[in-house]
């Protein structure tokens, strides 16, 4: 816990304009650079640029030391600004609420931001790049986006963005949501129209030119990415002068490195709650150096509603019942050591949402087989002498687990298909993935035909994946709602959380719509999961440490780090 405070309040005092160090320490001489270990699934595919929210908070990280946003949130969430010279409100008139029901934000930009090549930063470089992002013809997410209706750039310095409607996060944009996109180098090939080919240029991943704190260096694909320190970074040159970003399949192998001191640091996207355990206990207990993990969201499994045959897709007492016979405390004590507590909900008890879910009646669904016997009998299921439960016909319920192909994933969906099996369902194991990322995956997501899971983060933007507009189709499967969840109500109450300026509104709005999906059964949150969202760091570097769990990316403050 000392740890774990004196991490916050290191990171606190290091906001992004700080250009302070942050320690204090002997220093090697001449330059310095630090080894990070990443796992193989998390180099960037396609594209460094990571449009929109990034699929892995590894990723994530990326855009924080290749490129940089109008703002970053510190550890205390508080959102602070980096390329903008302040967060617009409505209270200074930067923020306006028109009256045709639209909104339009006015953001200033810093006048010494420079791109990697040594040319000026433009507000016109942010508006090819919102309108990059909103072109149909390249597909691209456009959650948080989605209400602008047009920019303009009155100057150089200045950017304006319109909205359809009211959107209360509008300003808040980190690197992934409004980017900015060089139109010195970029425009020309955009204009020509080369429709997906576009995002396939070198530009995108070889030949990348940002404006974060570190410029990309040689990068051998599936190997080594190398990152190095921008003299001309606005908030001044990284006290690390080169990062070297290893590729590593193994998490054995990697903290085989870590332990051996071959690598300096581990940042999300690597180490899992099982193998977090093991760290603290032998590499942080023998004083080598420091393990954090942020807890932001659960291990979600989604029902499949797509196809109406399913039982539980038109019957929602067999999803309460379903949910009732998971024994989640044994799961979290075999699969995770028994951290971050069991959850009813996506939020945890520290989230103000959290208290207004319970005033207002959050349904839960603990462990009880005897209350799951009653509600299958209901729905037409009834448990046989052989401890199966079976319909009117005699059939069974099959009812396949799947998560993604990862060790960890293969161990879980294992460990619940063999708990429905105990409790009488005819269960059944399998993960997806494995022919690579992509569409194939999002199709095998998307049309499975039991529970599947992946991790929820807790901050309120994850929750569009359970609107009926974000549900998955082909060609792409796109969207993000793969278990095809549709309720009016719902949209509605998300879709006004979005427009409620008043906080305490807002708050109440969220709960309304998380209480709906807890009323409606249509996903099971395990327990509270760190997932893949530790950091691990030798002693000698520091900087690194918390982070918020509305951003998750260790290298939020990387500018900053230092290291012996």
């Amino acid at each position: 816990m000392a740890l774990v405070i004196a991490a916050s309040l290191l990171l606190a005092c290091a906001a992004p304009g700080s250009g302070g160090s942050s320690s204090a320490g002997p220093q090697t001489s001449g330059p310095k650079t630090l080894r990070m270990a990443m796992h193989t699934s998390n180099e960037p595919v396609g594209s460094l640029a990571g449009w929109g929210s990034s699929t892995t908070v590894s990723s994530n990280d990326m855009n924080f030391v290749f490129h940089a946003g109008l703002t970053t949130t510190q550890p205390s969430e508080q959102t602070v600004p980096w390329i903008a010279r302040k967060i617009p409100s409505l209270s200074d008139g930067d923020w306006k609420l028109l009256p045709d029901g639209g909104m339009e934000i006015t953001w200033k930009l810093r006048p010494d931001v420079k791109w990697h090549d040594g040319a000026p930063l433009t507000s016109k470089d942010f508006a090819l790049g919102l309108e990059i992002r909103l072109d149909p013809a390249l597909a691209i997410s456009q959650t948080g986006v989605e209400q602008v209706s047009g920019v303009s750039t009155p100057d150089d310095e200045t950017l304006v963005v319109s909205y359809k409607a009211p959107y209360v996060y509008a300003n808040i944009s980190q690197p992934g949501q409004i980017r900015a996109v060089p139109t010195h180098l970029m425009e020309e090939p955009y204009r020509r129209g080369m429709g997906e080919g576009f995002l396939n240029l070198p530009y995108w991943h070889l030949e990348f030119v940002g404006l974060g704190p570190y410029r990309l260096g040689e990068w051998i694909l599936g190997s080594q990415m190398e990152a190095l320190a921008s003299d001309d970074y606005f908030l001044g040159r990284p006290k690390i002068d080169r990062l070297v970003m290893r590729y590593i399949g193994d998490v054995n192998v990697m903290y085989l490195a870590l332990n051996a001191g071959e690598i300096d640091i581990v940042p999300m996207g690597a180490f899992q709650a099982d193998f977090f355990a093991r760290i603290k206990q032998e590499y942080e207990g023998a004083g080598k150096g420091t393990a954090l993990a942020v807890f932001a969201g659960t291990r979600n499994y989604k029902f499949q509603l797509r196809y109406p045959e399913l039982p539980w897709a038109s019957d929602v007492r067999i999803r309460r019942a379903l949910t009732h016979m998971l024994d989640r405390q044994t799961l979290s004590d075999n699969l995770v050591a028994g951290q971050g507590g069991l959850a009813d909900t996506v939020v945890s008890p520290t989230n103000p949402v959290f208290p207004i879910l319970k005033e207002i009646g959050l349904p839960t669904y603990p462990y009880d087989p005897a209350q799951a016997q009653r509600l299958m009998a209901e729905a037409g299921w009834q448990k046989g002498a052989d401890g199966v439960y079976r319909s009117a016909s005699g059939q069974t319920m099959p009812l396949t687990v799947a998560a993604r192909d990862t060790a960890a994933g293969v161990l879980e969906v294992q460990a619940i298909a063999n708990l429905y099996a105990r409790e009488g369902i005819n269960a059944t194991s399998t993960t997806t993935g494995k022919g690579g990322a992509g569409t194939l995956r999002n199709e095998e997501e998307a049309t499975n035909r039991g529970i599947f899971g992946l991790p929820l983060r807790e901050s309120h933007a994850s929750f569009v994946i359970f609107k009926s507009n974000q549900i998955a189709a082909a060609p792409r499967w796109l969207g993000g709602n793969n278990g095809a969840y549709s309720n009016p109500d719902y949209d509605r109450q998300y879709d006004a959380s979005l427009l409620a300026f008043d906080v305490s509104e807002r708050n109440r709005l969220r709960a309304s719509a998380l209480r709906l999906l807890a009323e409606d059964a249509v996903a099971i949150d395990l327990f509270y999961h760190m997932a893949m969202q530790t950091v691990v760091f030798r002693s000698g570097v520091r900087g690194p440490g918390l982070t918020s769990t509305e951003q998750l990316a260790a290298a939020w403050n990387i500018h900053t780090w230092e290291m012996d």
